[in-house]
């Protein structure tokens, strides 16, 4: 716990995996980057399935060792069955963002293409506003359907 508390950044990794072989089930994990940009587990949690129930039962064991970090807990997640439920019913005041890869890999099932590619991913990756507001015109121009689709999602998240 020292070392969550003194030497490491607030984002926590939030994951799940199934577990195939003879019994089955699920693991669920929290992860973090230490000060090497090393990627250090915090926890793991066996359980029979992945739902709003055992994210919740599984955060709310974790919940005081992680508040005492003395500053705002971010979780990073790939928007897993019941996820955002359990993150934000058990931590109030936590910042909640999405891996990017996953909902492109959403998006490109409805709008195909290259440009497109290098358009969206601009606006991800873009440091300045005004930079991610060119590559989002760039894209409203190319495929309104697919600017609609990126706006869904606050830009926050």
């Amino acid at each position: 716990m020292e070392g969550w508390l003194n030497g490491c950044r607030p984002l926590l990794g939030l994951d799940g995996c199934f577990l195939k072989g003879k019994y089955g089930g699920v693991c669920l994990s929290i992860i973090r980057l230490d000060g090497n940009n090393g990627l250090f587990p915090i926890a793991v949690f066996f359980c029979s399935s992945e739902c709003t129930e055992t994210w919740k039962k599984f955060l709310e064991m974790m919940e005081p060792s992680l508040n005492l970090h003395r500053y705002r807990l971010n979780f990073i997640s790939d928007r897993q069955k019941g996820l955002i439920e359990a993150v934000s019913s058990v931590f109030l005041f936590a910042n909640h963002r999405f891996y990017f890869r996953h909902m492109y890999k959403n998006i490109k099932k409805y709008h195909r293409g290259t440009h497109l590619e290098k358009l969206v991913w601009g606006a991800v990756k873009a440091w300045k506003q005004t930079e991610k507001k060119e590559f989002l015109d760039w894209l409203k121009l190319d495929d309104p359907a697919a600017y609609d689709w990126l706006h869904r999602e606050p830009y926050e998240r």
